[in-house]
């Protein structure tokens, strides 16, 4: 391939993965306005937002028309079954990354002023109705980034790049794009999200599913949208106040988590060696 359809092919796959993501997620933002506005003692949103989000799996996941895009549509949304154990085993490889995060993000925000709260002031609704449309929102994105990011996107980069080369270029793509908090931050954001979408990326690449990964982001968003983010206001900057133990409680969770995520995975991406060798020995006898 030529320079110029390499960036091509970069190109379509962010066009691809930004539409799936974003799309639906612009009607979710529109249900919950007009929840909170009308009737906001009753998640009503929530009933709705789950028939779009069912009909658009469908879709992706190679239903409906047109059939002669079925087979495309399955391989590149890769939502594939995964064996109990591998599953757990990746769910907590992600939810250590997660936590990894955190100490990232609140470490983050001692250094550089962070942005008002990324959620908005909901004091005023029912606990009920304020968790149901956290979780509500949680899998919205979770399901739609996934499917558009490291399913359809990484899997359209892994045809024309290595792997590694596809994910990290996923990742750089998804680290751009619109995230919370909205304004400022702007650099140690891309870093830290760029950081996100590798972690998730891998949870998909090592094995070989979205699933995981779904599951993954769903924890993440929750963890951070209830106990990070809301946060953010009272941290103060170390070169204001000084450094404080919690501080370097913080940065020390970022690199042990990180550390326990990675010999996580690095068992998990090993099994997955020694079932393609074992899988190459058979096919070949």
């Amino acid at each position: 391939m030529t320079v110029l359809s390499k960036v091509g092919v970069v190109l379509w796959a962010a066009i691809v993965a930004y539409a799936i993501s974003l799309l639906l997620q612009g009607v979710w933002t529109a249900l919950l306005l007009q929840n909170l506005r009308f009737h906001s003692k009753v998640p009503w949103s929530v009933i709705p937002m789950l028939v779009v989000l069912w009909l658009a799996w469908l879709w992706l996941s190679g239903r409906g028309w047109p059939q002669s895009t079925t087979q495309s549509r399955q391989e590149l949304l890769r939502a594939r079954h995964v064996k109990g154990r591998r599953f757990l085993l990746a769910f907590i490889a992600g939810g250590l990354g997660v936590v990894a995060l955190c100490g990232l993000w609140i470490v983050l925000a001692e250094m550089v002023e962070v942005p008002a709260s990324a959620l908005p002031d909901m004091s005023k609704y029912p606990a009920a109705v304020v968790y149901a449309l956290i979780a509500m929102g949680a899998l919205v994105g979770a399901v739609l980034e996934e499917a558009g990011f490291r399913g359809y996107g990484q899997v359209m980069l892994q045809k024309h790049f290595s792997g590694s080369t596809a994910i990290l270029l996923c990742s750089a793509l998804f680290a751009v794009g619109p995230h919370p908090p909205s304004h400022g931050f702007l650099i140690p954001k891309i870093v830290f999200y760029f950081l996100v979408a590798v972690l998730l990326a891998v949870t998909a690449q090592v094995t070989e599913s979205i699933l995981p990964a779904i599951a993954v982001h769903v924890f993440g968003l929750a963890v951070f949208f209830t106990l990070v983010w809301p946060h953010d206001n009272a941290r103060s900057l170390i070169w204001a106040s000084g450094v404080s133990f919690w501080f370097w409680t913080h940065a020390a969770q970022f690199v042990a988590c990180s550390v326990a995520a990675g010999a996580v995975f690095w068992h998990l991406g090993s099994h997955n060696s020694v079932n393609l060798k074992v899988l190459n020995a058979t096919t070949s006898q």
